[in-house]
C-alpha cells in the first residue's frame, strides 16, 4: 500500500510539473517503479517467500503465525547484540515440532539448525540439517544453499572421507559461490583449502577475505 501510495504521489507530480521536463521523467520512473514493486511484493510468490505469500499463509496456519511471533522476537533481540544461542529455549520449540509445508514454519527449523551450529552440536545439527533437505516441501534458496554449505563444513571438520567430501565440493561449488560475500561461506572455503585441498596459498586468500568481509 505504501508503494503505491508513493507512486501515486509521483504520478500526481508528473502530471503537474510537465511531461517531458527532467524532474517529471524521474516521478515517472518512480511511480513505474513503485507500482512494480507493490505488484512483486503483493502478487503471492512462494519462491520468494513475498508478503503477499505470507499473508496467506499467515492467514491458514497457526503454526506459521507462531513461527513468525517468535522470529519476530529474535530479531528484534538479534539486533540489539544478542546471538541465537543466547535467547529462550521456549522460543525454539516449535521448530523441533512444526510441520515444514511452508516458508514460515520451515523458516523456524532453519533457525534451530543455526542455533545448534552456533552452540557447535555439530552432530544433531547435521541430523537436522539433513531433515530439512529431505523433507521441507517449502525452502528459501538461501535457506537451502546455507545448510549445504554447513553440511559440508562439518564432513571437513570429520575430515574422514576426503573424496566424499571434495565430490561434495564440486557438486555444489557453482550453488555456494553465491553465497561468497558471506563470511560464513568464507570460513568454510578457509577449511575445505587448509585441510582437503591442502592449498595454504587459497586458505590464506579466503582467510584475508573472510576477515575483510567480517568487517
Amino acid at each position: 500500500l505504501m508503494n503505491l501510495a508513493v507512486s501515486a504521489l509521483c504520478f500526481a507530480g508528473w502530471l503537474c510539473i510537465g511531461k517531458e521536463s527532467v524532474p517529471a521523467i524521474c516521478l515517472l520512473l518512480g511511480g513505474l517503479l513503485g507500482i512494480g514493486t507493490a505488484l512483486m511484493n503483493g502478487i503471492p510468490l512462494s519462491s520468494l517467500a513475498n508478503d503477499g505469500y505470507n499473508a496467506i499463509i499467515l492467514r491458514k496456519s497457526k503454526e506459521a503465525r507462531m513461527a513468525f511471533r517468535y522470529q519476530l522476537l529474535m530479531n528484534d533481540e538479534m539486533l540489539q547484540g544478542k546471538r541465537l544461542s543466547e535467547l529462550p529455549e521456549e522460543w525454539f520449540a516449535l521448530g523441533k515440532t512444526c510441520r515444514m509445508d511452508n516458508a514460515l514454519t520451515t523458516s523456524a527449523v532453519v533457525l534451530c539448525f543455526s542455533r545448534l551450529l552456533e552452540m557447535r552440536q555439530f552432530e544433531e545439527a547435521g541430523k537436522l540439517g539433513q531433515h530439512i533437505l529431505d523433507e521441507s516441501e517449502e525452502l528459501a534458496n538461501v535457506h537451502e544453499l546455507m545448510i549445504r554449505a554447513e553440511l559440508l563444513f562439518m564432513e571437513i571438520l570429520r575430515c574422514e572421507e576426503t573424496a566424499k567430501v571434495k565430490q561434495m565440493y564440486e557438486r555444489d561449488k557453482k550453488k555456494l559461490m553465491v553465497l561468497k560475500n558471506m563470511p560464513s561461506m568464507q570460513r568454510i572455503l578457509y577449511a575445505y583449502y587448509l585441510c582437503i585441498e591442502k592449498d595454504e596459498k587459497k586458505a590464506e586468500q579466503a582467510k584475508t577475505q573472510f576477515e575483510k568481509l567480517a568487517k
